[in-house]
C-alpha cells in the first residue's frame, strides 16, 4: 500500500485521501475547507495507524494525561492550521476551562478518563451566571469538545463524555429588508464600477453573491435571458446546472460589459474572486453609515421578500432563487403586521 497523501479534485470541487493498493487508486472525500479537511485526514489515518500525531503512538503516551496536557497539545496542533487570532481564541476558552474548580477540584488537573458530562455542564452552568453571552459559552463548549476528540486520537480515552452536551443557540438577529432608497444608496457607496455591477445584479436576480462572482461569459445566453452556474451550492443535491433568470435590467448590465470569454468578474491572473470578496468590499464601504451591517445576502433577501410581497407563487420565488419551497417560506416570506389584522378582519 501507498502512502497515503491528500489531494484536491477540480471535477468534485473538495478534497480527498488518496489511497494507492495494488496499483489502483480510491479516493475518500474529506470537505472543501482545507483546514477541516486535513484535521479530519489526520484522525482517520490515525485509528487506520497510518499517521502518528505527537503521543499517538502507546510507546509513547504523554505521562502527563491531565486535561492542562490534552489541551495544550491540541492546541499546539490546532496553531500551524488556523488564524493566530483563531489559535489565541481556543487557547483563552480552553485555560479559563482548565482553571475552573468544580466539585472535583481544579478541572486542568483532572485527568481525562475520570472527565465527565457533569464537568462540562457545571461550568457552563457557571459562567452563565457570570454573565458570558450565549456566544461566548458556544465557543468554550465547541473547543472543550474539540480537544477531547483529540484525546481520542491520542489514544487516552476512548469516547468523548463531553459528545451529548448541548451547545446554546445564538440569538436571531432581525432580518434587515432594504427601501427603494435605501438600494440605491447602497449602489452610490460602491467603490467601483465592478462592485456597482456585481451589486446590481444581486438585487435584480436574487442570487447568491458565489453565483455572481462563479458566472461565466460563455454561459450567457442574453437572448434566453439567462445565465447558466455549474459551481454552485446546491450542485451536489440538485445534480444540475443552477439557472439565473435575467430582468431587463440585468440583461442590459450584462450588455453594458461586453464580455465574450472567461469569468464575468474575474479577480487576480483572470481567478474567481474569492468567495468572501463581495462580502467584506459591502462591509467595509457601509461602515460607519446608516446602511452598517448589511451585507450582500441583505440584498437577495430584499428582493426574494419583495417577490413574495407582490404575490409571485413561491414555488417561483424558489426556481428563481435556487431554493426549496419551504426555505423560501420560512426564510422570506414573513407577514407583515399589517397582513395579519387584514387578515383578522377578514374572519
Amino acid at each position: 500500500m501507498g502512502r497515503p497523501q491528500i489531494r484536491w479534485r477540480d471535477d468534485q470541487q473538495q478534497f480527498f485521501i488518496r489511497f494507492q493498493v495494488m496499483g489502483k487508486r480510491a479516493y475518500y472525500p474529506l470537505g472543501n475547507d482545507s483546514t477541516a479537511a486535513h484535521e479530519h485526514a489526520r484522525a482517520i489515518l490515525a485509528r487506520l495507524g497510518l499517521y502518528t500525531v505527537p503521543g499517538a503512538d502507546p510507546r509513547h503516551k504523554p505521562r502527563d494525561r491531565s486535561l492542562d496536557r490534552v489541551c495544550e497539545v491540541f492546541v499546539s496542533e490546532k496553531r500551524p492550521h488556523v488564524t493566530p487570532l483563531h489559535a489565541d481564541s481556543i487557547e483563552y476558552y480552553l485555560k479559563i476551562l482548565c482553571d475552573f474548580k468544580g466539585q472535583k477540584g481544579r478541572m486542568g488537573d483532572i485527568t481525562v478518563e475520570l472527565l465527565s458530562r457533569q464537568d462540562l455542564e457545571s461550568f457552563v452552568a457557571t459562567r452563565r451566571l457570570a454573565g458570558w453571552k450565549p456566544k461566548s459559552l458556544r465557543n468554550a463548549i465547541t473547543y472543550a469538545k474539540a480537544a477531547l476528540e483529540h484525546a481520542i486520537i491520542l489514544g487516552l480515552i476512548q469516547a468523548n463524555p463531553w459528545h451529548s452536551v448541548k451547545t446554546p443557540r445564538l440569538p436571531v438577529k432581525p432580518r434587515r429588508i432594504l427601501t427603494p432608497d435605501e438600494i440605491e444608496a447602497l449602489l452610490a457607496l460602491a467603490p467601483t464600477d465592478e462592485i456597482r455591477a456585481m451589486l446590481a445584479l444581486i438585487r435584480e436576480t436574487s442570487a447568491r453573491p458565489n453565483e455572481i462572482l462563479r458566472a461565466r461569459w460563455e454561459h450567457v445566453r442574453i437572448k434566453a435571458r439567462q445565465v447558466l452556474i455549474y459551481e454552485h451550492k446546491t450542485e451536489r443535491h440538485t445534480g444540475r446546472p443552477r439557472v439565473l433568470y435575467l430582468s431587463k435590467a440585468a440583461a442590459r448590465i450584462l450588455r453594458n460589459l461586453g464580455g465574450s470569454s472567461g469569468l464575468i468578474f474575474p479577480g487576480r491572473n483572470g481567478k474567481h474572486h474569492d468567495r468572501n470578496f463581495l462580502d467584506h468590499a459591502v462591509r467595509a464601504m457601509v461602515k460607519g453609515t446608516p446602511l452598517e451591517g448589511v451585507t450582500p445576502y441583505t440584498l437577495r433577501r430584499t428582493t426574494a421578500t419583495r417577490w413574495i410581497e407582490k404575490g409571485v407563487n413561491p414555488r417561483v420565488v424558489a426556481e428563481l432563487m435556487g431554493n426549496s419551497p419551504s426555505v423560501v417560506l420560512d426564510n422570506y416570506a414573513w407577514p407583515a403586521s399589517a397582513e395579519m389584522l387584514k387578515a383578522l378582519s377578514k374572519s
